[in-house]
């Protein structure tokens, strides 16, 4: 079998037929469908075992609720297929991204990971989500010389913005290199994507590139774990931020890119609290998370040099405890008046 096709889902009801129905609608047959119920509440396990019932190629596993990284594990674990492709539960494909990945497959068989273009679908319009690389087949030379020196961190591009994007569900990962670096840490709940992404690439023989938009990303459903409010997302991401500068800090390449990494998280995080809190409030639990997370620790006086001018000034000033200036920038970025 040529495709595993892996669903993480949790009380989408509303979502999980539209995305169903786009994989079984795919070109090419050559696949397996595995959806891993995370111990939903609504009528979600109900419409998966329909769809089980009915397509062969349908396998539903439920578990009790252990959080996307644990669904991701148990889906690798139960696949079959030779590659791994993830889809989110509330997003759907093209009928021919199976196909055009077979074609690329046939041309590279061992192939580590190969690369396509996503649309993000949002309530201000829509946008691609694309590799800034050229499309085509990279050697581990080519690699080395044209991805690793902005994959985390693109000079060109804003903070936190890499030549490709760590998202699970934009990539087919051969089986068995996956198996190798899925993310291990199981309280990641926000931002996994990068805690193995990063690492499958740095770690692939080769990958390929390909510019063709096959993935539609719903941005919105209000109960995405990125719109959603989330008080503990400070300490996810500082989960986050120890895994990957733990796994990555013997890739040479990257290591000057991990400060940004590690200011993208801080400010992305910081922005969440912005967007959903007053000042004196997100000033509070700010200072609370800072301190009781520690992901400050990963940025100092040896490594802040690679920051941008900008992201210093903001970082140091959350190492001088100014939580309500750093707020305050960052309402003044994102236009919020209130």
């Amino acid at each position: 079998m040529r495709f595993s096709v892996i669903v993480p889902v949790y009380n989408f009801e509303s979502y999980i037929e539209k995305c169903i129905e786009s994989i079984l609608r795919q070109i090419c047959r050559d696949f397996e469908l595995i959806v891993v119920d995370d111990g939903s509440k609504d009528k979600t396990p109900e419409i998966c075992d329909k769809y089980a019932a009915r397509d062969e190629r349908v396998k539903v596993i439920h578990k009790e609720n252990k959080g996307v990284v644990n669904s991701r594990k148990t889906g690798i674990f139960a696949a079959k297929g030779d590659y791994i492709v993830y889809v989110d539960a509330d997003d759907w494909v093209e009928p021919g991204l199976l196909e055009e990945l077979s074609e690329v497959l046939d041309r590279y068989p061992d192939i580590d990971i190969v690369i396509y273009d996503a649309l993000k679908i949002m309530p201000s319009g829509n946008s691609m989500t694309e590799s800034t690389a050229p499309e085509g087949y990279y050697d581990r030379y080519r690699m080395e010389n044209e991805i690793f020196p902005d994959l985390i961190q693109d000079r060109k591009k804003g903070l936190g913005d890499g030549k490709l994007e760590p998202l699970p569900w934009n990539k087919a990962y051969r089986r068995k290199h996956l198996m190798q670096h899925y993310c291990l840490d199981e309280r990641i709940t926000v931002s996994e994507d990068s805690a193995f992404c990063y690492e499958c690439i740095l770690a692939a023989k080769d990958i390929y590139i390909l510019k063709k938009t096959l993935y539609n990303y719903n941005r919105f459903n209000p109960d995405s774990a990125m719109i959603k409010y989330n008080p503990k997302l400070m300490q996810s991401s500082a989960y986050e931020v120890d895994y990957v500068c733990e796994r990555l800090k013997e890739y040479e390449a990257v290591r000057m890119q991990l400060p940004n990494h590690v200011a993208a998280r801080i400010v992305y995080s910081i922005g969440h609290e912005v967007r959903n809190n007053d000042i004196k409030t997100a000033a509070e639990n700010i200072r609370r998370s800072l301190k009781s997370t520690g992901i400050l620790k990963h940025l100092n006086v040896r490594n802040m040099i690679y920051l941008r001018p900008m992201t210093l000034v903001y970082i140091i000033a959350l190492k001088l405890h100014l939580y309500a200036a750093a707020v305050r920038i960052t309402k003044r970025q994102l236009g919020i008046n209130r």
